[in-house]
């Protein structure tokens, strides 16, 4: 069963990849749940479900709706079937 770890590190990964490091990590630390290294490691995450709506939110803040057509592209390619609860703004494009 994928948990939202995987989930939040996936999604980064590909801001990462998108936006570049540097970016991509601030963004992430911005969030109160969330706490990254400069790799874009997890480090700390408090409330699973929260830093996952919190770390698409900052996000799209920053990239519009471009965000969660993103996070929902890398989630769909990495998992097969997805049991968690994900945010409304990326199942719309799952």
């Amino acid at each position: 069963m994928t948990d939202y770890k995987n989930i939040v590190e996936t999604v980064l990964q590909q801001y990462i990849d998108a936006q570049g490091n540097e970016f991509a990590v601030s963004q992430a630390n911005s969030s109160s749940r969330l706490e990254v290294d400069e790799d874009g490691t997890i480090t700390s995450m408090d409330g699973e479900k929260k830093a996952l709506n919190d770390l698409i939110a900052l996000f799209e803040a920053a990239m519009g709706p471009v965000a969660p057509a993103m996070a929902a592209r890398a989630i769909e390619d990495e998992y097969d079937d997805i049991e968690k609860e994900l945010p409304e703004s990326v199942e719309e494009k799952i």
